[in-house]
Parts: C-alpha cells; structure tokens; sequence
C-alpha cells in the first residue's frame, strides 16, 4: 500500500482509527472525513485519528502527507460513496477464536463464529481458501485451516517471535539514542533483528539467522 496506493490506505486509515465521541460510527466519521477533504482541513482530518497514533504521527508530517497527496485524496473522497460502506468488527480472543459481524441494510449480521468455520471439502478448496485468507490478512482463519497439531506449532513460532521482539524491545531500552539509519539488535548469538529507517519511519528490514 507509491503514489496511488498511499492515500487508499490513507483514508482507510483515518476511518478505523477514530475514537472521538462525536463520531459514533463509521459513517459518521466518513461524513467528516469527505468535509475536511472538501474544505482542504487537514486539522480536522487530523483530530479523527486517536492519541496514540497522533503520538507517533505528528501533526507537522501528516500535514505534509495531505498537501503532497492532495488531489488524489480529493478523487478518493469522490469515490466513497455513503451507500456502499460496508461494516465489519473481527472480535479476536486470546485462544485465536474469531467472532466477524458485518452490517447488512445497516443491521448488523454474524459472518463467522465458531462452528461457522471454512470447511473445505477438497483440496483445492483448502488451497484457495488459505490464500483467500493471506490475501485478506486474516490470520484468524488461516490458522483455522491448519490441522490442530500444525496449528499447536505454528502457535509456538509466534509465540517465539513474540518473545524475541520482547527481548529487542529491552535491549533497545537500555540502549542509549542511536545515531544513523540502521540499527543490528542481537537476540542471542545466532539471531539478530535489523532495523532501518525510511524516511522518517522505522521498519523491520530483515530477521537474520546464523548457522554457525
């Protein structure tokens, strides 16, 4: 998700990310979304995003992100039309059980629940609904297709991810202010994680692992 791609991801962005009393739902938050694209208010654009991501998102860098990208979020805007929004909550529970209510001539609707699960009937099913799943992100349901042993695994690989990006996350607290754009956190004498800077944002760049 540049040029075009961006400020989809954008809008998207700005709609999930609400938590402002005044915007009780989705639309509401469209509605004023499209008004501030319209009057060019990138403060009130701004003000739809919820504190934790106006800390890491400073009003400065987003003002610059809607004047560079400004014509296209115009035609963006143009294009969410209030009829087809479309409403979906994922309600996640810690033992990777999913419940997804969509809305449906705005009432909401079960889309999946236990018992409800992807029950692929053949192979080929199988197949094209895990990749349905990656392609929609949907962790929840492509764990729902492994088999309870490989799924036991693939569990204890994340949880072992997630203990090694604990680990990086104190060793980076300790660490005094780095200097550069790239930073090598050691995890143990065979794995490292590697961070670089783009721009103004920090991403992952690899995992690396060695044999020796």
């Amino acid at each position: 998700m540049k040029v075009i791609k961006y400020p989809i991801l954008f809008i998207i962005f700005l709609i999930i990310s609400c938590s402002k009393p005044a915007t009780k739902t989705p639309r509401d938050v469209l509605h004023l979304y499209k008004k501030a694209i319209k009057n060019n208010d990138p403060r009130l654009a701004y003000s739809l995003l919820d504190k934790e991501t106006q800390t890491k998102i400073p009003f400065s860098f987003f003002k610059k992100r809607w004047e560079k990208y400004k014509k296209e979020l115009v035609y963006q805007a143009a294009l969410l039309d209030k009829s087809s929004v479309k409403q979906r909550v994922s309600i996640n529970f810690e033992n990777n059980t999913r419940i997804e209510m969509v809305t449906e001539k705005d009432k909401w609707k079960v889309k999946e629940s236990p018992g409800l699960s992807p029950s692929p009937a053949t192979p080929q099913q199988l197949i094209a609904g895990m990749v349905k799943s990656l392609e929609r992100l949907d962790m929840s349901t492509y764990i729902s297709y492994l088999s309870p042993a490989y799924r036991q695994k693939y569990m204890a690989d994340i949880r072992k991810k997630l203990e090694y990006l604990k680990k990086a996350q104190e060793r980076l607290e300790n660490r005094k202010q780095e200097v550069g754009e790239e930073i090598e956190v050691n995890l143990n004498p065979k794995i490292s994680i590697i961070l670089r800077k783009q721009g103004k944002v920090w991403r992952v760049e690899s995992w690396q692992y060695k044999n020796k």
